[in-house]
This record gives C-alpha cells, structure tokens and sequence, in this order.
C-alpha cells in the first residue's frame, strides 16, 4: 500500500515538480491544492498520510493552511517546502506543529525520505506514547516519595476528557522543545497545607502553601523529563515555570492534550498527577 501524498502549492508548475520526485514505488499524489481553502477541503475528503505545504499563496499562507489542519487532525503530517526558510517561520512551525522544512530546490532523495519518516512517525505514534506513559508511572512514584517521604498507594487514572475538571489547588508545568506538552499535580488545599508543614516543620502560610506545591511539582516533573532526555535524546523536552490555580472547581480545556495520571493516596490525602502531550513526537529537519 502506497503512502498518500497531498500537494500543496499555489504554482501547478511546482506541484508537478513535487509529484514527478516523488518514489513511485513508494507514493502516491492523492491530490493537490492550489490554495489554503482547497487544501481543507481536500484534506478532510481524502485524508491524505502526508501533506507537503507551501509558504506563500493567495488566501491564506502555509503557516496560517498547517494551523487550521493541526486543529483538524492532531495526528496530520505536514512537510512545508518554501524557497522561503528562516528562524522565525522555523520556530512558528514547531509551535503549530508541522514536521519538517525543506527549502526548495528540495534534493529528490531527501524529499522522500524526509515524507517516509513523516508516516513512519505517524504509525508509531500511539507506540510512542506508551512508553512515554509508562515511564512517567514508573518515574513519578519514585520522585514522589524521594520529595515527600510518604508512605503511599498509587492507582493509574484512565485517559481523561478532554476537559478537566479539578477541585482545590492545581500546580501546571507546561512542557515545551520538539514535543508539547504539560503536567498536573492537583490537591485538596487541605492537603496541601499538610504536606507544607511536614516538609517545612512549622507552621504554613497561604505562601508557603503554594511554593510548595509549585517546588514539588516542577522537581518531579524535572526528574521525569531529565530521564527521558537522557534516554532518547530526540525528546529534546524542557519546562515552562510552574503557575498555580486554586477554587472549589477549576475547569481546564485540553482539546489536543491526550492526558493519563496517576493518584496517590498517603495519609495527608490524596495527590494526583497527570501528564499529557499533543500528538506525536516531532523530529525537525
């Protein structure tokens, strides 16, 4: 079965050139678009395994097409190949999350391996992120009770809706590099006061209370993503600062995020900690 291939490019001259590069063992041109708007239409009729993606066009430019795309299909591969090719547009299309880049004239080879390694990203997505998950489980127990001390009873937590409903203190450490991502530690704020002051041996302020919880969770946090970096350096994962939400019930939108945790029960309550990426990991060329 052939990989399939949509063309997006506002020139039919170029649209040519990148089809008639392509393997014809390997691919197959499933169709081509000449404009943002006929791309997402396309997209969403043929569901294509890759998309190569042009810069400038009439209605709309590439970055603006792979950003309606990425909203459309987390998972949707895009290659964006531009006689145009500079860091800005390089660090706009991480954010979005396309693929790669390649800069035109693209080398014939390079196009079909860099649309072979697309799909083969693709497929292995879900194995991807198995490991990543059972690592955290592994991780986050240990970093847990290395911090804490606390004698404990984990449970892991299904995968969650895509909105989040947590109720007390929430500490969030965003996950950036060539993955996108972040993680949860969630408490009742009674619990959290508990942990304070067996952790500081006094008396906790409100303060007190929240630089714990935000120290806590960008430590465990920190360990894990130091764990996976060294194992497979193509994570290239780092962290944001940690921010803090507090109220009877917080509500959180994750429409990308796929989110697992895991729940801690120790004798000052119970702690969960969740983490989640967006899609698949991205290996920029």
């Amino acid at each position: 079965m052939k990989i399939r291939v949509l063309i997006v490019d506002d020139s039919p001259f170029s649209q040519a050139i990148i089809g008639n590069a392509l393997s014809p063992e390997l691919f197959e041109v499933c169709g081509s678009a000449e404009t943002g708007q006929e791309a997402l239409v396309l997209y969403k009729e043929l569901q294509p395994d890759v998309v190569t993606m042009d810069i400038t066009m009439t209605d709309m430019n590439g970055m603006e097409c792979s950003k309606a795309l990425m909203e459309m299909d987390s998972k949707a591969k895009i290659v964006v190949l531009s006689s145009l090719k500079h860091d800005s547009l390089i660090a706009q299309g991480k954010l979005i999350g396309i693929y790669g880049f390649l800069q035109k004239p693209v080398d014939t080879k390079k196009l079909n391996q860099v649309l072979l390694d697309a799909y083969q990203d693709n497929r292995e997505n879900e194995d991807w992120q198995g490991k990543l998950l059972e690592e955290f489980f592994k991780e986050v127990e240990v970093s847990f009770y290395n911090i804490t001390r606390l004698n404990y009873k984990t449970n892991k937590l299904v995968e969650q809706e895509e909105n989040l409903v947590l109720h007390g203190l929430a500490a969030i450490v965003g996950l950036t590099g060539l993955n996108q991502g972040r993680m949860i530690l969630n408490c009742s704020m009674d619990s959290a006061e508990k942990l304070t002051k067996k952790l500081l041996k006094r008396d906790a302020s409100e303060n007190d209370i929240i630089h714990c919880l935000t120290e806590l969770t960008n430590i465990i946090c920190g360990n894990i993503v130091s764990k996976f970096n060294n194992n497979c350096s193509a994570f290239e994962l780092d962290l944001t600062p940690p921010s803090v939400l507090f109220g009877e019930s917080i509500n959180i939108i994750s429409q990308k995020f796929k989110t697992s945790g895991v729940s801690i029960t120790t004798d000052l309550g119970v702690f969960n900690i969740s983490i989640g990426f967006i899609g698949g990991m991205k290996k920029w060329i």
